[in-house]
């Protein structure tokens, strides 16, 4: 198993104490801070970020959903290209 140091992670505060999230969503959502690009986004596929979290693709599209109604991400589609992931910045624990 490979590990990676991500060293401190800043989530936004909301994050921890949202009922609706698993602890699946917030994993993947530190995986997507780990990722993101310097303007926020992550255009990394389905099948990329499930490997990356060593969930399937289903967990993912799931996480991504709870994700995008909490109002943590924003999800853009884009046509014969992965869609678009923006992390929205928020209240943060950590920074």
């Amino acid at each position: 198993m490979h590990s990676s140091v991500i060293g401190n992670v800043v989530l936004p505060k909301t994050i921890v104490y949202d009922d609706n999230l698993t602890a699946v969503d917030i994993r993947l959502f530190v995986i997507l801070l780990d990722i993101k690009g310097p303007d926020g986004t992550i255009t990394e596929s389905l099948d990329a970020l499930a490997a990356r979290a060593g969930i399937s693709k289903f967990t993912v599209v799931d996480a991504l959903r709870r994700l995008t109604e909490g109002g943590f991400i924003t999800k853009e589609r884009r046509h014969q290209l992965p869609s678009l992931l923006t992390i929205k910045s928020g209240e943060v624990i950590g920074g």
